[in-house]
């Protein structure tokens, strides 16, 4: 397998009515229980068993799943692999409703420069306590919609550096999110972002949330403060909040 040209993944969007299958398989989202995306497939992997899941249907990128038993029930683990850096052009939905996901390793080779959409993108993965997103390039994404809705074994996700001075949508972000209980949203300019409603809600362990200090940042101060009134275990002295 090996390839020149950009590898593109498939878009792979849910249907919101009903139970979907994972990238263009019979394999039910619901059954996945490890992601795994790499460089080369394991070596018991017969080429025969691979299937391609790029946008081009040029084989530049290849899956394969791996039978697991749990409990008696049948489940599976998702291999992705690519020559070279997978490059994402929407993401939206793209991990949602993998329900008993418990470990996902993009293991930097995931390629997000380009995406506009991140909307639902882990929307629902509520068996994964820790995600590493912390190489995302945010630079042109829009929307942040419900991204990480009732992710919710999750305590803390790095998004310290994501870039949001283009983004408009970022309502539900965080929604469900009842394990989180740290957020780092010093660098988050929400100037254009149109709708921010209940980008919190429900984020009953969220102890301690940094923002903006910048006296200038006053409304953007404000803002945050209504939107993270309803976690109930953010510490009364705000000193570490910066707000």
């Amino acid at each position: 397998m090996v390839h020149t040209k950009e590898a593109v993944l498939m878009l792979d969007t849910p249907s919101e009515s009903g139970e979907s299958c994972v990238l263009g398989s019979t394999i039910l989202r619901s059954q996945i229980v490890r992601i795994q995306f790499c460089s080369k497939m394991p070596l018991e992997v017969c080429q025969g068993e691979m299937w391609d899941v790029s946008a081009a249907h040029d084989r530049s990128i290849l899956a394969w799943a791996k039978k697991v038993f749990i409990s008696s029930k049948l489940l599976y683990e998702l291999y992705i692999a690519s020559d070279t850096k997978i490059k994402l052009q929407n993401a939206r939905g793209l991990f949602w409703g993998y329900e008993n996901l418990c470990e996902i390793n993009l293991d930097k080779w995931i390629d997000s420069s380009s995406v506009s959409d991140m909307s639902n993108m882990f929307c629902r993965c509520e068996s994964l306590t820790s995600i590493d997103i912390s190489y995302f390039d945010t630079s042109h994404t829009e929307s942040f919609a419900r991204m990480f809705r009732d992710c919710a074994k999750v305590e803390i996700l790095d998004v310290s550096h994501f870039q949001t001075q283009r983004v408009l949508h970022m309502e539900n972000m965080f929604y469900g999110c009842k394990c989180l209980k740290y957020l780092d949203l010093r660098g988050f300019d929400c100037s254009k972002a149109a709708d921010l409603s209940y980008m919190f809600y429900g984020c009953q362990s969220l102890k301690n949330v940094l923002t903006a200090k910048r006296p200038s940042d006053r409304k953007h101060r404000a803002i945050m403060i209504e939107l993270l009134a309803g976690c109930k275990k953010l510490a009364e002295e705000k000193k570490g909040m910066g707000i």
